[in-house]
């Protein structure tokens, strides 16, 4: 007779973005919020508020073009709801929590990887 025993299992594909980097992606963001690195997160109260955020110097660009790296910070400028940009260097599961993450807090994220990743990861 052997007496009972539970084995507690801990599955991080069941994390909201599916990825183990979930909590420590979370707690990156919790951090930077409680320092004044990013605003705070954005409240279901203050969901439907209106926030616009721009750039000082959208066209200081010597060739008259503007860069892809301009232009992701001017989309984010526009998606943020807190006034919050991420941005990390990555390539794997750390951008993808931290894009749902952020989403999800109000915060826009531009995720950069290397120019020679899987098409997959770069869409």
């Amino acid at each position: 007779n052997h007496p009972q025993k539970k084995i507690y299992v801990k599955m991080e594909s069941l994390n909201p973005g599916g990825t183990g980097k979930d909590r420590a992606a979370l707690n990156m963001l919790k951090e930077a919020e409680a320092n004044g690195l990013l605003p705070p997160p954005l409240l279901l109260s203050s969901a439907n508020e209106s926030k616009n955020f721009t750039t000082t110097d959208k066209n200081n660009h010597n060739n008259n073009e503007t860069s892809i790296f301009t232009k992701s910070i001017n989309q984010a400028l526009e998606r943020t709801k807190t006034g919050g940009i991420v941005v990390e260097g990555t390539s794997g599961s750390t951008g993808i929590s931290l894009a749902s993450l952020c989403t999800s807090r109000g915060h826009a994220v531009i995720v950069v990887m290397p120019d020679d990743q899987a098409y997959e990861k770069r869409c």
